[in-house]
């Protein structure tokens, strides 16, 4: 028998202000309408006109990614890869493929980059070279040097200049005169430049180093393909059972994992809408991560830790995001508990009918009730946060938690800064993502504290915080419908 609803009495906003010793500033908020190893050679390879190619290659990190293309399927046969962030037991690329031919073909190009160049160190310069090329992200005209590109096997790959002593601008265009497919001035807060692409087997680049205002000097060209992840589920049958056991450790974050063996995968979604990540095992305690990119070590969208393990399994780690048609991602299974074994992981578009945020605009002048899941049905149930399970599992099947989102444009002026409290009648945990479609990033993550008999949740924002969120509001009980009211207070 669930017990009766307590209705917090809600204090008005300029009440709340007093008793903080503030100003309320209730125009600040408005609501609107609705992410290699290194090849082995032993020496150097000097090019016919166009440097000097070494072995020491730069490994696959991070960074922006400046152009991607992504293909329609992808999938492959169980092997092994894998670098920076971890491998599979399936690789999405590789290939016997020989270069198409040993000479350049475009006549603007100083050299072929064959595929003994990949994952080694071109060093050249640009300096007494010609201006060929005027590119989209470049500043001013510079002397630049370029190099055909043949691809090996159908696959993403990633071109960069670390080690340049110019400012570099780096891009890939399809001929000597003709598209630009990718641009990058500066990455990772440097003046050097990165891109990442997909590149159908046997295409032909040119990839061009050119200098940033004016400058020209030594530059170095790396070039990779990624092996991270080395599997691609897209077009796959899902949902599809892996196994984490034999996996590189060398992920981790704030959803667990860090002493676990994990494996990576790359999923592209071929149209627009809300996609649910799910892992769930018998054996351990996932910990789910999603990056917004093809290859390992993206920016993180957000994680989950599955639940603890319990007489019929944990329930799953999960995050829902909406995804852009083409816009590839990564998926990284980690052991939250330090376990490994066999998992279960699924990738589910959500119906049409399903919208986040879920609600219009932000209340913070009535109480607002969030009912348990019926008859414990899903169907209030979304979105997922990384500083608590998506549900839990001491009933006969597992539960899923009911969450609200609203949307929430932050608008502040250089010196305000607002707090925003939530008091609930039951555990609750809230989240920002940011963006107004909840295809963003997580941006904090707070769950409630008991506060005499109320469970209240408290985070700050500021100037500094300007922007589109979607925030959301998480029950941790799937016993009691629960009441909570949110409460806003600014200094100016």
């Amino acid at each position: 028998m669930m017990g009766m609803l307590r209705m917090l009495r809600l204090l008005p906003l300029w009440g709340l202000a007093m008793l903080l010793g503030c100003t309320t500033d209730f125009d600040a908020i408005q609501a609107p309408t609705q992410e290699g190893e290194d090849a082995e050679t032993g020496g150097q390879i000097t090019g016919a006109t166009g440097g000097e190619l070494s072995s020491g290659g730069s490994s696959e990190q991070g960074g922006s990614e400046a152009g991607s293309e992504s293909p329609a399927t992808g999938g492959s046969e169980d092997g092994t890869g894998g670098a920076t962030g971890g491998t599979e037991e399936a690789a999405t690329g590789g290939s016997d493929v020989e270069p198409v031919d040993d000479e350049p073909t475009l006549a603007c190009v100083a050299d072929l980059l064959g595929t003994e160049s990949l994952g080694e160190v071109l060093a050249t310069s640009t300096a007494g070279r010609e201006d060929q090329f005027t590119l989209s992200c470049a500043s001013g005209a510079s002397n630049d040097v370029a190099y055909e590109f043949h691809a090996p096997a159908s696959d993403y790959y990633v071109f960069d200049t670390g080690g340049s002593t110019i400012d570099t601008v780096l891009a890939l265009v399809s001929d000597c005169d003709g598209t630009e497919l990718a641009c990058n001035d500066n990455t990772e807060d440097t003046l050097q430049s990165e891109v990442l692409s997909y590149l159908e087997e046997g295409q032909t680049v040119a990839v061009v180093v050119d200098g940033n205002t004016g400058e020209s000097g030594d530059v170095q060209l790396h070039v990779s393909q990624v092996t991270c992840p080395s599997l691609d589920l897209t077009g796959q049958p899902l949902p599809v059972t892996k196994d984490t056991s034999g996996g590189p450790s060398e992920h981790s974050g704030a959803c667990g994992g860090a002493d676990a063996p994990e494996r990576s995968y790359r999923f592209t979604p071929t149209s627009d809408g809300l996609y649910r990540f799910r892992a769930s095992s018998e054996v351990f305690v996932p910990a789910l991560y999603l990056e917004d990119g093809a290859r390992c070590d993206s920016p993180l969208l957000g994680c989950s830790m599955g639940g603890n393990q319990g007489p019929i399994g944990g329930y799953p780690a999960e995050v829902t995001r909406f995804l852009h048609a083409d816009e590839p991602v990564t998926v990284i299974v980690d052991g939250a508990d330090g376990g490994s074994g066999l998992f279960d992981l699924d990738i589910e578009q959500l119906d049409d009918a399903r919208t986040c945020p879920s609600l219009p605009s932000l209340p913070t002048l009535e109480s607002i009730s969030l009912p348990n899941s019926s008859a414990f049905e899903s169907t209030t149930h979304l979105l997922s946060a990384s500083c608590a399970p998506s549900g839990a599992t001491n009933f006969s099947s597992p539960v899923p938690y009911s969450d609200d989102s609203y949307p929430l444009k932050v608008a502040f002026g250089a010196s305000t800064s607002c707090t925003y409290q939530l008091e609930a009648s039951q555990p609750i945990a809230v989240y920002l993502l940011e963006g107004s479609d909840c295809s963003g990033a997580e941006r904090l993550c707070v769950t409630s504290e008991e506060q005499a008999g109320d469970h209240v949740a408290t985070f700050s924002l500021n100037a500094a915080d300007n922007g589109d969120y979607v925030l959301v509001v998480e029950s941790l009980n799937p016993m009691f419908a629960i009441t909570y009211s949110i409460f806003v207070a600014c200094l100016a």
